[in-house]
């Protein structure tokens, strides 16, 4: 039995009748409850810390500077300082330097014919 079948058994054996004034109470019905659900207000799980966090302008401030400082301290101790890099060289450079043989590898690569 397909269910197209069983939708119309159900209405046979229903006892609801169809005209307007049954059409209109359902429609009132649906309106109300659509009035009562406008009415609630949304319900929050809770606040929310950062939101009331950025309210104030002097927590805005600090929350800023709090973020700056650790950027910075985080790309001292990370990102290393240019001294460091140039007393790496240095010490490349003192090995050239000391070195008696050098060594080198040459490539060539020739398109074409």
């Amino acid at each position: 039995m397909s269910s197209a079948e069983k939708i119309k058994r159900l209405f046979a054996k229903s006892d609801v009748t169809v005209h307007s004034k049954v059409d209109d109470r359902i429609v009132s019905d649906a309106l109300t409850a659509f009035n009562k659900s406008e009415k609630t207000k949304p319900v929050f799980a809770e606040p929310n810390t950062w939101r009331m966090i950025m309210k104030n302008r002097i927590t805005k401030i600090a929350a800023a500077a709090a973020i700056i400082i650790a950027v910075i301290v985080s790309i001292n101790y990370l990102g290393g300082s240019p001294d460091g890099a140039s007393v790496a060289w240095g010490q490349v450079l003192e090995h050239i330097e000391k070195a008696k043989t050098l060594t080198w590898k040459l490539t060539v690569t020739k398109e074409g014919t």
